[in-house]
């Protein structure tokens, strides 16, 4: 399990930055560090969880640039997949997502139709995106460098991106043990082979990825 244990409200934006409230309580005679060395102790007692994404509260973005002018944002509503963060052994992590193309929402039923057709996604041959984690590195008590290969349109190629673990915990009642965590991955489309109205639309789209998993 992560080191720190925060509630976490994450914005999903072009501009989204995770933000973490540590909460922790000390008797009156706590000695200064007191609280830091017992947190961390209890923390390290406990393996890494793994988690089955929760779709309802986890969401999959993407922006492209329209025309050169504008920044248009549509999303995925149907991922799902599994993940596990492991800030002691970064080796033990893992990541395993899939999102249904057939899915994209761009609040218009037309352009939605096209954007499932060959000309982007190619959802009748290719109903999914992939990602799959190959290799961790933990770059600060709650952030990790990912690299993995991520499949669209049949195609596979390597992406590295900075995770930011936004929280973790037993949130009781109906919720249970849960964890999240956010990236920005920003790829290429036509390393994936969807090239139309290259004058258009941005080569380089955004990715936002704000996930949020409940504990196996």
């Amino acid at each position: 399990m992560h080191r720190m244990t925060k509630l976490t409200l994450a914005a999903v934006g072009l501009a989204a930055v995770p933000a973490g409230v540590l909460l922790t309580a000390a008797g009156p005679q706590a000695e200064p560090g007191a609280q830091a060395s017992a947190i961390t102790t209890v923390a390290q007692q406990n393996e890494a969880r793994t988690f089955n994404i929760d779709a309802v509260h986890s969401s999959a973005h993407f922006s492209v640039v329209h025309l050169g002018v504008t920044n248009f944002i549509g999303r995925f509503n149907t991922i799902s997949g599994s993940y596990r963060l492991d800030f002691d052994n970064p080796d033990n992590s893992m990541i395993d997502i899939t999102i249904d193309v057939n899915s994209v929402d761009s609040n218009n039923a037309g352009r939605d139709r096209h954007l499932k057709g060959p000309d982007f996604f190619n959802a009748p041959q290719y109903p999914n995106a992939t990602f799959k984690g190959t290799a961790y590195e933990r770059t600060s008590d709650d952030t990790l460098r990912v690299t993995g290969d991520l499949t669209i349109r049949g195609t596979t190629r390597s992406i590295s991106f900075d995770l930011q673990h936004t929280g973790e915990g037993d949130r009781g009642g109906n919720f249970g043990y849960r964890g999240g965590f956010y990236a920005e991955p920003v790829i290429q489309r036509q390393a994936f082979g969807v090239s139309y109205m290259p004058d258009g639309l941005s080569n380089d789209v955004k990715l936002m990825i704000s996930i949020q998993g409940i504990a196996r």
